[in-house]
């Protein structure tokens, strides 16, 4: 579980955190960075989707690891990034969005969030 965690913290996390930059934020468009980090998203997603495919959970049961990669996943289609080609992925976040817990926070969530134009 360690291990996935760690993944995320080193991986998911600074490449989707790049290619929501360089998609959605950069001040100008760079065809390179959003090509290169786009191309990781997709190695990551791949990592995943392979680990996914025999299990239900990344790190065999439910655990913190699953929690931190999941919101990362759930955001891409922020950046119209597609999880098409990656079933086991797409069924993993299937089973996150059932789970009560998650339903309740994503619920919350958007009960307290602030609309982005008045955003401070």
């Amino acid at each position: 579980m360690l291990s996935w965690l760690f993944w995320q913290m080193s991986g998911v996390g600074p490449m989707f955190g790049q290619a929501f930059h360089f998609i959605a934020h950069a001040p100008e468009h760079i065809p390179y960075a959003v090509e290169r980090y786009t191309q990781e998203a997709d190695r990551l997603l791949s990592v995943l989707d392979q680990q996914l495919s025999t299990r239900d959970y990344v790190a065999g049961d439910y655990s913190i690891a699953d929690m931190a990669i999941f919101p990362w996943i759930k955001s891409l289609h922020k950046i119209k990034h597609s999880t098409d080609a990656f079933t086991a992925v797409q069924a993993w976040v299937q089973r996150l969005k059932e789970r009560p817990a998650i339903t309740r926070a994503y619920a919350h969530a958007a009960l307290v969030a602030k609309p982005a134009a008045t955003a401070a």
